[in-house]
């Protein structure tokens, strides 16, 4: 539900200036009317005021990435369930979600353009968290060094814990890709 400035400090007891200094912090976004006035979410406000610290300064919302990965491209429906399924998640702990990525590629595969921009923006500090649905989303193997990598930087990875119907297919398609890369390297006349 959309408020006024006024709705907002009789029902929360929140001043103008201090919505105005959210909005200059980046912690409120505002939306505005046809007619050019403020208004504000109830949730963004409600959000702010559970992320209050305990001496009474709030904490800007951490910035986060957001990290789906699915193995072919017949499973885009299943991708696009992810994104939206993390979207909500990171609405509902507050999160500023600076980047969504979306991969289509196996998970043995290091050379995934949407992992190593997450790994640049760890590196740059631009990212305080990378969340995904599930550690087989991030890689098939070598999650820990992945995690601690990203701790190194300050970035926590955060797993939800959701369960993707396509997963075990995935793996299916996982283990076929490995055996194809084995096969390939004992014999590589073969294709």
């Amino acid at each position: 539900m959309l408020l006024t400035p006024k709705q907002v400090e009789k029902q929360y007891g929140i001043s103008c200036k201090t919505l105005l200094q959210w909005e200059l912090q980046e912690l409120l976004p505002v939306y505005w009317t046809p007619r050019g006035r403020k208004r504000y979410r109830q949730e963004d406000i409600e959000r702010l005021l559970v992320q209050k610290s305990p001496s009474g300064e709030f904490k800007k919302p951490p910035a986060v990435a957001i990290y789906a990965r699915i193995a072919k491209k017949k499973y885009l429906k299943a991708l696009e369930r992810q994104v939206e399924f993390l979207r909500r998640y990171c609405e509902k702990k507050g999160y500023k979600v600076v980047l969504e990525v979306k991969e289509i590629a196996s998970g043995i595969n290091e050379k995934r353009k949407g992992l190593q921009r997450l790994i640049n923006m760890a590196k740059r500090g631009e990212i305080d968290k990378v969340v995904v649905e599930s550690e087989e989303r991030l890689a098939r193997f070598g999650v820990t060094y992945l995690t601690h990598f990203f701790e190194s930087h300050g970035v926590k990875i955060e797993v939800m814990g959701g369960s993707s119907s396509d997963l075990t297919e995935e793996l299916a398609d996982d283990l076929v890709a490995i055996v194809a890369a084995l096969t390939q390297k004992i014999h590589p006349s073969k294709k």
